[in-house]
């Protein structure tokens, strides 16, 4: 039972990180642009029956081309303010997939998953007792 427990963990990392992969691949393949953006507004999102609100950032590319996106990190306010400026990056001729940039979300998100692989398998073999 303990053998099944642990493919099925391990599966599930593996998919997460190969979802996670997936949707940084345009980040990780390209070049990247970092420049500010403009806070302009929130979407307040109810659909799951509580209250989230995301950022909604305008920001000029490095062409001169104005591009707005919404956050994907909803919170329970609308924060950061209106009118607030943030770090914005973009694959180089992608400038329709930027985000907000926070390296050490990802560097979290990644090295966690990667840990916990690493000691699922070290478990699996016997070597964690």
């Amino acid at each position: 039972m303990a053998a099944f427990f642990f493919v099925i963990a391990i599966g599930l990392i593996v998919f997460v990180l190969a979802v996670l992969i997936l949707e940084d691949w345009e980040f990780l393949r390209q070049a990247r642009h970092r420049v500010r953006g403009t806070v302009f507004d929130h979407r307040r999102d109810t659909s799951d029956g509580s209250e989230y609100f995301s950022a909604m950032v305008r920001f000029k590319t490095h062409d001169g081309q104005t591009v707005e996106f919404t956050d994907t990190l909803g919170r329970p306010a609308p924060r950061p303010a209106v009118g607030t400026e943030l770090e914005v990056v973009y694959p180089a001729e992608m400038p329709g997939k930027a985000r907000v940039r926070r390296p050490s979300m990802r560097i979290a998100m990644y090295s966690g998953l990667g840990l916990t692989f690493i000691i699922l398998i070290l478990a699996s073999v016997g070597l964690l007792t």
